[in-house]
């Protein structure tokens, strides 16, 4: 599967990212205190997003 970022945009909470997923755009805010951890552990926005659109495993949760 191909994930990218298409376009970024400062947010008053952050950066808004727009990824291209297979044709289909996706936005995702990324709040300031994640984009510090993010730098804190090395972690791109690359690696962020394609985990969040393309997770190897989802798990039903207590709630379901």
């Amino acid at each position: 599967m191909n994930t990218i970022i298409i376009d970024k945009v400062l947010h008053p909470k952050g950066v808004l990212f727009t990824f291209d997923k297979n044709g289909k755009q996706v936005q995702i805010l990324f709040l300031t205190h994640a984009i510090e951890r993010m730098e804190k552990w090395k972690l791109t926005p690359e690696m962020v997003g394609r985990t969040l659109l393309e997770p190897e495993e989802v798990l039903i949760g207590h709630h379901s």
